[in-house]
């Protein structure tokens, strides 16, 4: 759900917006929600709760990754020719 708020800012300020708007592709409203989140903390809330929960998935695929990776060197060792 969305909440329409209005805010009124010194016109310097407008234009500093807009330059760093239009730089990072956002619109107004993205840019503002962005700036708020970071300010608020609600970002990183986020973003830790995300690694805590899938922080262990991901390092088991770490794992693995390397894991395969020592099997696949084995391999190639086996298979190439030797300089």
């Amino acid at each position: 759900m969305l909440e329409r708020i209005t805010i009124t800012l010194p016109k310097s300020i407008e234009k500093i917006i807009e330059r760093e708007r239009k730089e990072l592709g956002f619109n107004r409203s993205e840019l503002f929600r962005r700036a708020i989140e970071s300010f608020l903390g609600l970002k990183d809330k986020a973003e830790e709760e995300a690694l805590q929960k899938y922080g262990p998935i991901y390092e088991a695929l770490e794992e693995e990754d390397r894991r395969t990776s020592k099997e696949m060197m084995k391999l190639a060792k086996k298979t190439l020719p030797s300089d």
